[in-house]
């Protein structure tokens, strides 16, 4: 076969790149480093697949912990912790990735799969194929493969019984050749029954909780917020108010920082009345608005909630949440349709009421074992509370939980799978 004169693979240096012995060499030398990473894998594919420890030595002199290495099955977790310099390689770690991304499973297969391929066409180029021969009769294979998968392919409802009993076994299927495969069974209802709880704009809320056995593992029909409320709390809740400012007094934003300079002990008293008439007043402005619930953002300032505010406020019978991250800041967003106040002049506007959300029945308190959390019923969110006896399980459940979930939410949106059954000889 003879490339044309207008491409752009046609020359390197003069020479024909593929009918060249350098070209030759380094295209082999790529489909061996490939295949290395594959066959490096192949062992943690399927039921009975072997354990990989990956050790990262400490620095001189220092002592060896449990943060050293880790000691895992998964196979993207493998290609994530190795250094590889050849760029074919890379390539090969970056589509098992990309598989982690999209559909949340498969990472393992289809790195073996790759490998596989690639073997396959090694023999045939050492036979003296042209390599775009090769890779023309590929792409014509994935067009005649994915035209088989259609056909075969099996439409269902998610939320059918049927469907149901779909997606429960291919989570089962999914488990079986991780750690947490003997606990199969009760996680797979668990992740089908929360990804058909949520919909398509979000995914169920994870939480892990050292302790207990893996059976201890259960769903939650609302949101699940670790700590306690900071102050008494009502005996009913209806509004909620996130805000995104501290409740303190601003100060002077001169770019350069500020210092405060006090010549006497009237000029701190003052300073503190200010202080404390400033935070008086936020307090009332979110009382008129009817704020039944107080959610604040940690991370934005130092200290976002002073004692006096908190006093404050537990005097107007705001009940006030645990100082919110980010992620639960923004899942309570979603689950309460609240609007976030991002500056203290939004609380005194005309139209603030508008952002205020509503909490669907009463905040409960839920403890587990000596762990506190704040319970948020909902029929449209779900939360999976995991049980493990150690964080490094705890680790490899959230994983797994993590991908089979994406994995399930993407089979509930596409409603099509192939059923496919193994007969083995007892011969």
């Amino acid at each position: 076969m003879s490339f044309s004169e207008n491409n752009p693979l046609n020359e390197i240096n003069g020479e024909d790149k593929w009918h060249s012995q350098q070209g030759r060499e380094t295209l082999v030398s790529n489909i061996i480093a490939c295949r290395s990473i594959s066959q490096m894998v192949k062992s943690l594919l399927g039921p009975v697949s072997m354990e990989k420890m990956i050790f990262y030595p400490p620095k001189r002199g220092a002592l060896l912990t449990n943060d050293d290495f880790i000691i895992t099955n998964d196979g993207f977790t493998v290609l994530s912790c190795i250094n590889v310099e050849n760029p074919a390689a890379r390539l090969l770690i970056q589509l098992s990735r990309g598989v982690d991304l999209e559909y949340g499973d498969g990472t393992t297969s289809v790195t073996i799969l790759a490998g596989s391929v690639l073997g396959k066409a090694l023999s045939l180029l050492e036979s003296g194929v042209d390599p775009m021969t090769i890779i023309r009769a590929f792409t014509k294979g994935l067009k005649i493969a994915e035209k088989i998968a259609t056909e075969h392919s099996i439409k269902f409802d998610p939320h059918s019984e049927d469907g149901f009993n779909y997606l429960h076994s291919a989570a089962k299927t999914s488990l079986g050749s991780k750690m947490v495969s003997r606990s199969s069974p009760l996680l797979s209802e668990i992740v089908v029954k929360s990804v058909l709880k949520c919909n398509t704009m979000t995914e169920p809320h994870v939480v892990c909780v050292d302790g207990g056995l893996m059976t201890d593992s259960h769903l939650l029909e609302g949101f699940l917020l670790c700590g306690n409320f900071l102050n008494q709390p009502k005996a009913s809740h209806s509004n909620i108010a996130l805000i995104q400012f501290p409740l303190t007094k601003p100060q002077p934003k001169n770019g350069m920082g500020y210092d405060v300079v006090v010549g006497s002990a009237t000029d701190v008293d003052r300073i503190l009345r200010e202080e404390e008439s400033y935070i008086k007043s936020m307090v009332v402005s979110l009382k008129k608005l009817g704020v039944d619930i107080l959610g604040i953002q940690n991370d934005i300032v130092h200290n976002p909630l002073p004692a006096t505010a908190l006093s404050l406020l537990t005097r107007a019978k705001i009940t006030v949440l645990p100082l919110l991250e980010r992620s639960d800041f923004n899942l309570l967003k979603f689950l309460t349709g609240a609007k976030i106040f991002t500056a203290p002049e939004m609380v005194t506007k005309e139209n603030s009421k508008e952002f205020l959300g509503k909490v669907e029945g009463n905040i409960q308190l839920y403890p587990i074992d000596n762990q506190n959390y704040l319970f948020f019923p909902s029929r449209k969110f779900s939360t999976v509370v995991l049980r493990g006896g150690s964080n490094s399980i705890l680790a490899e459940m959230k994983r797994s939980e993590k991908l089979k979930l994406n994995c399930k939410q993407r089979m509930s949106q596409q409603t099509q799978l192939i059923n496919i059954s193994i007969h083995t000889n007892s011969d």
